[in-house]
């Protein structure tokens, strides 16, 4: 794997948004229909999450929602995000 020194939010941005295209084209089943992917990306400070969000929510063509995290939301947002996401009822698919 080559490690990656220098690397913009905008490229960071790009990348998510391509693995996520792809890994929605996967079938697993129920577990994970086609068409269906959920993304989390934790930024460790706040700035960072804020400025990836600034870039990637005016050309989100692709994400229903996309919710911030950070190193400085506290532990019980955090938990109430990720089980938001985790929760079937949440998720806009047919197939549930």
């Amino acid at each position: 794997m080559t490690k990656i020194k220098d690397i913009t939010l905008q490229q960071i941005a790009e990348e998510v948004l391509e693995k996520s295209r792809d890994y929605a084209k996967k079938d697993f089943g129920k577990a994970k229909p086609k068409d269906s992917v959920y993304t989390i990306i934790e930024f460790i400070f706040k700035k960072s999450a804020s400025e990836f969000y600034k870039i990637i929510q005016p050309t989100n063509d692709f994400f229903d929602e996309i919710f911030v995290l950070s190193g400085t939301i506290l532990e019980h947002r955090r938990k109430q995000i990720i089980n938001y996401l985790k929760n079937l009822e949440n998720r806009k698919n047919e197939f549930y």
